[in-house]
Order: C-alpha cells, then structure tokens, then sequence
C-alpha cells in the first residue's frame, strides 16, 4: 500500500485490495475515490485500476498511480472519471 501527502496534508492512499486510490482530508472519517472505480472491482480500461501499489500527487493535485497487475503507470487529472497511460503497457 503506497502513501503520500499533497501540499495541503491530505492522504493519498494506493488501496491494493479494493482497487482505487481514495483522498483523505485531514480530520476526515471517510475517504473519496480519486482513481479506479469504487465498487473494488479491478480493470485494465482506463477508468479502472488492478492493484495499484504506489502513488504520487503534484503540485496541482494530478494523481500518479503504480497499477501493477496491469503494468502501468496512470495519471489521473485532478477530477477526472479516467486515467491515461503514461508508462508501461
């Protein structure tokens, strides 16, 4: 499971088992699906993600996301419903 903080301290977390990278406000008691679909199933299209590992986030809240079992790497605009490959397959 990857972590990370943005400029503001909120977490970024690679959730492995369910499939998505959830955003946790600081003070927050649930998180928000920022990448991969929220039901936590996996995917290899690009609005799904197959258990991503780690995570990145830039200056203007891109997401960055290791998706290892589809052997990419997928950046997520700030908002987006779907990522694009920038690495890998």
């Amino acid at each position: 499971m990857g972590l990370t903080l943005d400029l503001s301290n909120t977490l970024y977390i690679a959730d492995w088992y369910n499939n998505r990278v959830q955003a946790w406000l600081q003070g927050a008691s649930t998180g928000i699906t920022v990448a991969g679909g929220s039901s936590g199933v996996s995917g290899s299209t690009a609005n799904y993600l197959n258990m991503p590992s780690d995570v990145a986030v830039d200056s203007n809240g891109n997401v960055y996301v290791s998706d290892t079992l589809n052997n990419r790497v997928q950046f997520w605009a700030k908002s987006a419903s779907s990522g694009t490959t920038i690495a890998g397959l």
